[in-house]
C-alpha cells in the first residue's frame, strides 16, 4: 500500500515521504481502505497522476478531496473530514453523489464537465448537510481541476475550497438590514438638508431641519455652531451620532446614522446621511447630507416586534401545539410547544418537517384534508397520530384556518393540534366495554334459555320446575355477583380468577353446615377467565345439589371430593361421592354403569365437550359414584363460543 504515494512500490524514499503523518487517522483510513472492492480498482493499477494527486491532499493543511473516476469516489483529507464532520465519517471511497445526496446533481455536473478537461470554480455554494443529526444549510468555495494522465487523459479531480458560512450569512444579514432601510426611506420624506464645515465646527441647515432640532431657523440659515444642534439630539444617541460622523471622516467614507431628535416638541426618529468633500489636500474639510424622518417606520417596526414577541409569548404559555403554514404547506413557525413534543428544535429560517412526524398510516389522510382545505379555504379539521419524542406516537386533533391576505395573495393558514391522546384511548376503551357488556348480556339470555329448555326436559310438575329453575338461576346470579365482584373496570379476557375458588364458592353452602372433613377441594389450581367462569359454575351448581339430595351431601355420613390435578396442557377435576352406609348404586342395565340424572347429563355434555372442549366420564362405584372431567388449559382462559350459539 506504500505504493500509493510513491512511483515505484520499493523506492524507500518515497516510502517515506508516505509515512510523513504516521499519527493522521485520515492517511491509515485511505492506507487500509479496501480500494480493490470499488470502481477505482485495486490501488496497483492508479496511474501515477491518481497517487500524485492524493499525496498532495493528504499533505495538505487545507481542504482538499480526489474524486477518482466518473463516480466520483471520495478521497478526502483530514481538512475536510473536520469541516464536513462526523455525520460523514463514512464518506472515503463513496460515490460524491451519495455521500451528498442533496447536492447530487451539482457534483454530477461538476464532475462531468471535469471529466471535459475543463476546470470549475464555484462561489458561496449552497449545501444543504447533515450536521449533529439534522439538515442544515452551508455554504462553500470550491474547485475542480482535473487530473490528467501521462496520455492527457482525465482520471479524476482535485477538489478544493473552503467553507463560506459566516461570511455569506453575515452578507445576508446586512442586505437584509439595508432591505429594511432602504424600505424605510422610500416610505418616508425628506424633513431637511445641513451641512457642516469642520474646520470651524459650523452648521448651515434650511428650515425644517433646525425646527426638528429646536433650533431658530434664521440662526441656522446663517450658521450655528454645531453644538446647539447636537443639543437636539436625544442624549442616549449623542455618542454614537458623533463617533459615527467621525468615523466616517476619518475615512472619507459616506455617512448613515439613524437616531432620534427631541428639538420639536416631541421625540422622533430620523435617518441623517451625508457624503464627505474633501479639501485639497484630499482630506474631508466638509460634509453634506439630508435628513429623512423615520418616525412611523421605526415605531411600526417596534409595534410590530413588540406584537411578535407578545404573540411569542401568548403562543409559548398555550399547552397546544400552534403552527404556521404557507398556502404550499411549508411550515414557517410552531410555537415552544412543538420543541416540547417532538424533542425537533427548528433551526431560524428552517421549515419544520411536521409531515415527517406523522404516523405513516394517517399521513395520506392528513394530507389529503390539508389539500382539500386549500383548495376549498375552508377550516380544515382533522385527528392523527404524531409521533412524541418518546417515540411514542399520541393521537391529536389538527384544526387550522386561512388567515385572508390581501386581494390576489395566497392566504396563510395557522392552526393548533391539541393533544388527545387520553381521550382517544378512553374512546376506545369505552367501545370495548360496550361490545364486552353486548357479549355477557347475550350469553346470559343463552344461558337462562338453556337452562329453562333443560329443566322442561325434566318432565315434572309446575311446582317443581319452578324450584330447580328458581335454584339453577340463583347459581347463575351468585356466579355473576362473583364475577362482578372481581372483574370491575377489566374486561372479560383481563380479568382473572381461580378455579379452586369458584369450587369453594359453590360449595360454600353445603360446607358451612357439613362436619369437617366431609367436603373436600384439594390438588392443582388453575387460572380461570370470567366467560368460563359461568358455564362451570352451573356445572358444579348442579352436580352439588344432585349430591345434596340424592348423593353424599344428603346424609350425615356421606363425603364429597374434588382433586384438581394438571399434566402438561391439561387439568382433570375428580368428583367423588361416596356413602359408607348407603345402599350399592343402581347401574343402567343397557351400559352397566351408574344411572344419569338427565339435566345433568346434558349440560356436562353441553359445557365440557361442546364449549370448552373437553371430556367427561362417569364411573359406578359400589357405595358412590366419580365423574371425571377432563379440560384444556387454554380452555379456561378463552371459551370458545357460547351456550346459544350451539
Amino acid at each position: 500500500m506504500v505504493g500509493l504515494f510513491s512511483r515505484h512500490a520499493g523506492d524507500p524514499a518515497s516510502a517515506g515521504q508516505a509515512r510523513g503523518q504516521p499519527g493522521d487517522p485520515q492517511l491509515a483510513a485511505i492506507l487500509g481502505f479496501d480500494w480493490a472492492a470499488t470502481p477505482a480498482g485495486a490501488v496497483e493499477t492508479w496511474p501515477d497522476c491518481l497517487r500524485y494527486a492524493i499525496r498532495l491532499a493528504v499533505a495538505s493543511s487545507s481542504p482538499m478531496a480526489v474524486l477518482i473516476g466518473r463516480q466520483g469516489l471520495l478521497v478526502p483529507n483530514r481538512v475536510m473530514c473536520d469541516i464536513v464532520g462526523p455525520d460523514y465519517a463514512d464518506a472515503l471511497g463513496r460515490p460524491t453523489a451519495s455521500v451528498f445526496p442533496q447536492a447530487a446533481d451539482f457534483y454530477r455536473e461538476a464532475v462531468a464537465r471535469t471529466f471535459l478537461g475543463q476546470p470549475s470554480h464555484f462561489q458561496d455554494v449552497r449545501m444543504r448537510m447533515h450536521q449533529d443529526g439534522a439538515l442544515v444549510s452551508r455554504w462553500f468555495d470550491i474547485d475542480f481541476t482535473p487530473i490528467f494522465d501521462q496520455d492527457g487523459a482525465v482520471r479524476g479531480a482535485l477538489l478544493s475550497g473552503g467553507e463560506t458560512t459566516e461570511r455569506v450569512r453575515t452578507r445576508l444579514d446586512l442586505q437584509h438590514a439595508k432591505h429594511r432601510l432602504d424600505l424605510a426611506l422610500q416610505a418616508g420624506g425628506l424633513v431637511g438638508t445641513w451641512e457642516v464645515d469642520f474646520n470651524t465646527e459650523i452648521v448651515i441647515t434650511d428650515e425644517r431641519f433646525a425646527l426638528l432640532h429646536g433650533v431658530d431657523p434664521a440662526v441656522a440659515a446663517r450658521g450655528a455652531d454645531r453644538a446647539l444642534f447636537m443639543a437636539g439630539i436625544h442624549p442616549d444617541d449623542r455618542e454614537r451620532v458623533v463617533s459615527t460622523l467621525s468615523r466616517a471622516r476619518e475615512r472619507g467614507e459616506n455617512y448613515r446614522c439613524e437616531h432620534r431628535v427631541i428639538g420639536g416638541g416631541r421625540t422622533r426618529w430620523v435617518v441623517t446621511s451625508a457624503r464627505m468633500l474633501p479639501g485639497p489636500d484630499g482630506r474631508p474639510t466638509r460634509c453634506s447630507g439630508v435628513a429623512v424622518d423615520v418616525t412611523q417606520q421605526v415605531e411600526t417596526s417596534m409595534a410590530l416586534a413588540a406584537s411578535e414577541r407578545q404573540f411569542r409569548t401568548y403562543t409559548d404559555t398555550l399547552p397546544h401545539i400552534v403552527f404556521g403554514w404557507d398556502a404550499d404547506g411549508r411550515n414557517d413557525y410552531c410555537n415552544r410547544r412543538w420543541q416540547d413534543f417532538t424533542g425537533h428544535a427548528n433551526a431560524p429560517g428552517e421549515p419544520c418537517p411536521w409531515q415527517d412526524y406523522l404516523h405513516p398510516d394517517d399521513r395520506d389522510r392528513v394530507m389529503a384534508a390539508w389539500r382539500d382545505a386549500v383548495a376549498t379555504g375552508q377550516r380544515m379539521d382533522v385527528q392523527g397520530r404524531l409521533r412524541h419524542h418518546s417515540g411514542e406516537y399520541r393521537w391529536g386533533q389538527v384544526i387550522a384556518l386561512p388567515i385572508a391576505g390581501e386581494a390576489g395573495a395566497a392566504p396563510r393558514w395557522i392552526g393548533t393540534m391539541t393533544d388527545i391522546h387520553e381521550a382517544k384511548c378512553l374512546e376506545t376503551e369505552r367501545a370495548l366495554v360496550e361490545r364486552e357488556l353486548d357479549h355477557r348480556i347475550k350469553n346470559l339470555f343463552a344461558i337462562v334459555y338453556a337452562l329453562i329448555n333443560l329443566t322442561l326436559e325434566d318432565g315434572q310438575d309446575a311446582d317443581a320446575f319452578a324450584e330447580k329453575l328458581r335454584a339453577r338461576l340463583r347459581a347463575l346470579a351468585h356466579t355473576h355477583d362473583f364475577i362482578r365482584a372481581r372483574t370491575g373496570n377489566e374486561t372479560a379476557q383481563q380479568a382473572g380468577y381461580s378455579l379452586q375458588e369458584l369450587l369453594r364458592r359453590i360449595l360454600s353452602p353445603y360446607g358451612e353446615t357439613a362436619p369437617a372433613g366431609r367436603l373436600t377441594i384439594d390438588g392443582d389450581d388453575a387460572a380461570i377467565d370470567a366467560r368460563t367462569a359461568t358455564p362451570l359454575a352451573l356445572i358444579f351448581h348442579e352436580l352439588a345439589t344432585n349430591a345434596a339430595k340424592h348423593g353424599a351431601l344428603g346424609r350425615p355420613p356421606g363425603r364429597l371430593a374434588i382433586t384438581c390435578r394438571r399434566s402438561d396442557a391439561r387439568i382433570g377435576i375428580l368428583w367423588h361421592e361416596w356413602d359408607e352406609l348407603a345402599p350399592p348404586t343402581p347401574a343402567d342395565p343397557a351400559t352397566g354403569q351408574a344411572a344419569e340424572p338427565g339435566f345433568g347429563s346434558r349440560l356436562l355434555t353441553m359445557v365440557i365437550e361442546r364449549q370448552l372442549r373437553g371430556s367427561f366420564r362417569r364411573e359406578r362405584m359400589e357405595r358412590g359414584i366419580a365423574i371425571r372431567i377432563d379440560l384444556p388449559l387454554a380452555s379456561l382462559r378463552a371459551a370458545t363460543g357460547a351456550q346459544g350459539d350451539e
